[in-house]
């Protein structure tokens, strides 16, 4: 069971495992890396397992091929990304996304695990969507009734689930793989006890440790070009997302671009995430997945892995793209 490493892909291995009656042996790739490495490839190919399972992962087409080829086994994705339809022998692809259905009637892969597995709506269904939308979930008038639905059966408020979130969340955002793989197990064992989730010292810890790192480089310098404003930051934590929706939030711009120096050594991480009204991402995935950059994202996100040499140059493209 290959999986994201956020909230909505912990939940939807969750939801799996529990669909399944079994659990499997988990991996996550390399914190920040949309595609798996070679050297990821030949150690998973090695494991001789029956099948495999990537789930809320748009993994690049000729990586999948690879995977499939050098394990010999069906492969079988789960996922809500914008990308296309993987249609290849032995490689199983469920996106509705993907075969053009409203990318709003699916916020998360677990809302697509739920409706293709024909399951109830539970705790696993809404953090998948609240992880992924967070507050903006409300604005969606087909999908939020059914979290009010499930908050009103139960003691919990609508931001008790967004700490839950956090709180998940943090395990990728500091960059614990293991706590993350951990995490599959954790949130399955308390599906119906929530309060555990909210109560976990370890996660608490990572937080104060991200919201001192978050607030530091959110003070970096901002410029602005065109209503898009440029942001760069430099750590080792995986807090592009964060500092880029609290950007693109502000109110100050219709877009926000976040690019990470420090995540990695010959690598950079470009975050970039519409405002209110902001344009959607496709031409800039496009675009990225065209000069072979590891990219991926939804609608108002794009998230993208690149050489440090081309970053620069790279912006100024993206900024091209999305100039009114």
């Amino acid at each position: 069971m290959i999986h994201h490493w956020d909230t909505d892909g912990i939940c939807s291995a969750a939801i799996l495992f529990e669909y399944l009656g079994k659990e499997f042996d988990t991996y996550v790739p390399h914190i920040g890396n949309y595609f798996f490495t070679v050297d990821e490839i030949d150690k998973i190919s090695k494991k001789n397992y029956d099948f495999i399972i990537i789930a809320d992962m748009a993994i690049p087409e000729d990586n999948i091929v690879d995977l499939k080829n050098k394990s010999g086994v069906q492969i079988y994705i789960f996922d809500h990304h914008l990308q296309d339809n993987i249609q290849r022998n032995g490689i199983h692809h469920s996106n509705p996304v993907s075969i053009g259905e409203p990318a709003e009637n699916y916020p998360s892969n677990t809302w697509v695990l739920t409706r293709l597995l024909d399951r109830e709506i539970d705790l696993f269904s809404i953090l998948g969507a609240v992880g992924d939308r967070e507050k903006k979930i409300k604005d969606n008038v087909d999908i939020y009734p059914y979290i009010k639905e499930f908050l009103n059966d139960g003691e919990f408020y609508f931001e008790d689930l967004l700490k839950m979130v956090e709180l998940i969340d943090s395990n990728y955002k500091v960059g614990d793989k293991q706590k993350v793989m951990d995490a599959v197990h954790f949130v399955k064992q308390n599906k119906l006890y929530p309060q555990r989730i909210l109560d976990n010292s370890d996660w608490h810890k990572n937080l104060d440790d991200l919201e001192e790192e978050t607030e530091r480089q959110k003070n970096m310098p901002v410029d602005y070009e065109d209503g898009i404003a440029i942001q760069e930051i430099n750590t080792r934590y995986n807090i592009t997302s964060p500092v880029a929706r609290s950007l693109a939030w502000s109110g100050k711009c219709r877009v926000a671009l976040v690019v990470n120096r420090g995540f990695f050594d010959d690598k950079d991480q470009l975050y970039v995430r519409a405002g209110q009204t902001g344009p959607v991402m496709t031409p800039v995935i496009d675009a990225a997945q065209e000069r072979g950059y590891s990219a991926g994202g939804k609608k108002e996100v794009a998230g993208i892995i690149l050489p440090k040499s081309d970053t620069d140059y790279f912006i100024k493209e993206v900024i091209g793209l999305l100039k009114e």
